[in-house]
Parts: structure tokens; C-alpha cells; sequence
């Protein structure tokens, strides 16, 4: 794999990356996730918390692929339906208390 697109995130909902070029139908979308609180501290008890990674073309939504996580490392290989303009979106799927978020980091790799 000769590109790749780094990515962070600290939610409660949602985030949403600007748009990048993916020249290969077959990414590796790698990385970690942990549930935080207000400080940023590791909260124990979450090892299962549900969230997402979506790779969205930009031009045709509906071409979306949609990785199903839970909370600690992740590799994933995604065969997506054609080269093109991407988005990256992590969506929290369960629930958190008010001073607690998501936060991870990882790389698409194509």
C-alpha cells in the first residue's frame, strides 16, 4: 500500500473528515479507539462500545462502506466500488454519558 489519510477523533455523536482521493478499490482501515473522560482518561467498562467508520464517495453517497466497531484495535480491508473522492465518518452508536466521549485515531491505507 503506497497512500494513506491519518485521522483522530474525539466525539460524542459524530465527525465528519474533508474529502480525499483514494486511487485503489481495496483500503486497509486500521487503528485504535477508547471510550475517554472530560480529562481524556481511559474509562473502564466499555470494552464493547459500539461505533462506525463509513467511507463515503463524495459523488455518490449511496456507494458508502460501513465498518461496525467496538472499542480497542481495529484492522479492517474494505473493497469499495470504485477509485474516487472519499469522506471518512465516525459515527458513536451506543450511549455515554455527558462527560464521557469517544476518542481514536487510525489511517486509511490503499
Amino acid at each position: 500500500m503506497s497512500n494513506s489519510r491519518d485521522f483522530s477523533f474525539f466525539i460524542r455523536w459524530s465527525v465528519q473528515s474533508s474529502e480525499f482521493e483514494i486511487t485503489n478499490t481495496s483500503v486497509t482501515v486500521s487503528g485504535f479507539a477508547e471510550v475517554v473522560d472530560q480529562w481524556g482518561l481511559p474509562v473502564s467498562g466499555y470494552d464493547n462500545h459500539q461505533y462506525e467508520i463509513i467511507l463515503r464517495e463524495t459523488s455518490f453517497h449511496w456507494r458508502s462502506r460501513t465498518v461496525e466497531l467496538t472499542t480497542g484495535q481495529f484492522r479492517e480491508t474494505i473493497e469499495l466500488p470504485s477509485t474516487g473522492n472519499y469522506k471518512i465518518e465516525i459515527v458513536n452508536k451506543d450511549y455515554l454519558p455527558s462527560n464521557y466521549s469517544l476518542s481514536g485515531n487510525g489511517s486509511v491505507s490503499w
